[in-house]
């Protein structure tokens, strides 16, 4: 999930793994002066931040625009 001033991001025992992907957009995000959070993220959170994405080693970066039918942010990628 991210917003205009952060990051928030699925703690790491919660479906997620450490990886070459993930670790570059968080340092990305270090050097872009955001704030990078880590907790478990609440499905009614995301329905209300300005955009999400995923990411993994084969599909990268993956927008997310819609959960649960919806829309996140103006739901368009980008």
């Amino acid at each position: 999930m991210s917003s205009a001033t952060g990051i928030h991001r699925a703690s790491r025992r919660v479906y997620s793994l450490e990886g070459v992907v993930r670790g570059t957009i968080l340092e990305l995000a270090r050097q872009e002066d955001l704030t990078v959070g880590s907790s478990r993220i609440a499905r009614d959170a995301v329905y209300i931040d300005d955009e999400a994405f995923s990411t993994g080693t084969t599909a990268e970066v993956v927008p997310i625009s819609e959960v649960d039918r919806r829309r996140i942010g103006s739901g368009r990628t980008g």
